[in-house]
């Protein structure tokens, strides 16, 4: 139900990442001091920059921008990062797919900021999907189960990348825009995680 951004990250840079806890700590000063994790997952914040080349790119971005109404409205933000390899081929019916063994399945199966994924393929098609289980098959396979189908045929060959996307809203309300030139701008923008499963 939310929007994903799909420009493309400008990786010249490496990100800035820190992980938030929303804690509580109780001290009576008599004996140990209690830390209460509130929510049980931890808000990542991270600084991502784009570099806009053209007018119409600059013009994009911005009613995009706009459109977030600061930090209002959360998105959907894919790592751009190749997070999982598909294994085997997907029908188009299928509703588990089969990925080279990362550990997934043993330590976050389905976790909130770890079960939404986009798979890019080749020819440039974006396919979304959550992802409700998982286990270990053997040392070099994992199969994800799905919530619903991709509603295509994939094959390991087809795919250029599988991602992990967050659900995310801006940190702050003011974004600045650096012109470099007429043609050529770059944003920064602090993004922070939001649970999606609430």
């Amino acid at each position: 139900g939310y929007p994903v951004l799909l420009d493309a990250n400008d990786w010249a840079e490496p990100l800035d990442v820190d992980y938030i806890r929303k804690t509580i700590q109780i001290d009576h000063l008599t004996g140990r001091r209690v830390v209460d994790d509130l929510s049980g997952v931890a808000s990542v914040r991270r600084t991502h920059r784009w570099l806009l080349n053209g007018r119409a790119a600059v013009v994009a971005f911005r009613r995009w921008l706009a459109a977030r109404a600061g930090r209002l409205a959360p998105f959907w933000l894919p790592s751009g990062q190749s997070d999982l390899r598909l294994a085997a081929a997907v029908g188009a019916a299928d509703t588990s797919i089969t990925v080279e063994n990362t550990g997934y399945a043993a330590a976050v199966p389905a976790a909130v900021g770890r079960r939404d994924i986009m798979i890019t393929t080749t020819s440039g098609q974006r396919l979304f999907a959550r992802i409700s289980g998982a286990y270990a098959i053997d040392d070099d396979t994992e199969q994800l189960g799905l919530e619903s189908a991709l509603g295509t045929t994939v094959l390991p060959q087809d795919v250029r990348q599988i991602c992990f996307m967050r659900l995310v809203r801006l940190d702050a309300d003011a974004v600045e825009i650096a012109h470099h030139t007429d043609e050529i701008a770059e944003v920064v923008l602090g993004l922070r995680s939001l649970r999606d499963d609430l």
